[in-house]
């Protein structure tokens, strides 16, 4: 089944594809992974625990989870990132061992055309999917907001427990330590987990906790019922 495009048809989510990629002599493989991580480079945008001190923006993405998204093999991913690196499209900086690397993705200078460069007080953002366009300032004043609740959610975590995992983003307190602890000798791998997946997805969590705990039951083995129905020539 398929529908024509009309101007009432909602649009489904797309990527973008930047145009210089066309002349580049990069795979097709490269150019669907750098339109990949230029995607979620747009998604880091609206974070700003994704912004370094220099004001660029970087993003994790492992090599399996690349692979995932656009069915290829893993050994395909890291030629492709390699190919990408090779021509300064992004750059990939190391964390340490078992940590993901932090990406930049970057552009050519000559990328953009002059009549594009223009100031972002000049323009407003225009939306997909025959949304409303919202105004500078209106941006600016939803962009306090939401600073303000991340704030307010950061000191609230601080002070209810420590950062734990690795990356240090995972709020929880003593308390909800110890009966984790108590009653699951892995909630620590957990943890890693946790820490590790909110770090490359930025996704979060309203309870970090809770989170855990659930991943835990969700992947402990369910327990099977022992059957006592017999035929009528058997006993128990």
């Amino acid at each position: 089944m398929s529908n024509y495009i009309t101007p009432s048809l909602n649009m489904p989510p797309y990527m973008l594809f930047p145009k210089f990629l066309l002349e580049t002599s990069l795979n097709e493989t490269a150019r669907l992974v750098y339109m990949i991580l230029l995607d979620r480079t747009r998604l880091s945008l609206q974070n700003q625990n994704y912004i370094d001190n220099y004001g660029h923006v970087y993003i994790y993405y492992t090599i399996i989870n690349i692979a995932e998204t656009i069915r290829k093999s893993e050994m395909t991913v890291k030629t492709a990132l390699a190919l990408l690196e090779d021509k300064e499209l992004i750059k990939r900086v190391h964390q340490g061992v078992g940590l993901p690397n932090k990406i930049y993705v970057r552009m050519p200078m000559d990328s953009l055309p002059p009549e594009r460069n223009i100031s972002a007080i000049q323009t407003e953002n225009f939306l997909h999917n025959r949304q409303k366009t919202v105004c500078l300032e209106e941006r600016k004043l939803s962009g306090i907001k939401n600073d303000n609740n991340k704030n307010d959610i950061l000191k609230m975590r601080e002070q209810k427990g420590s950062a734990r995992g690795s990356q240090k983003n995972v709020y929880i307190s003593d308390e909800e330590y110890e009966a984790l602890s108590a009653e699951f000798t892995e909630c620590d791998e957990y943890i890693e987990r946790l820490s590790l997946y909110m770090a490359s997805t930025g996704k979060d969590y309203s309870s970090h906790a809770a989170t855990v705990r659930k991943w835990i039951l969700q992947d402990k083995p369910k327990k099977q019922e022992r059957n006592y129905d017999c035929k009528e020539d058997e006993s128990l």
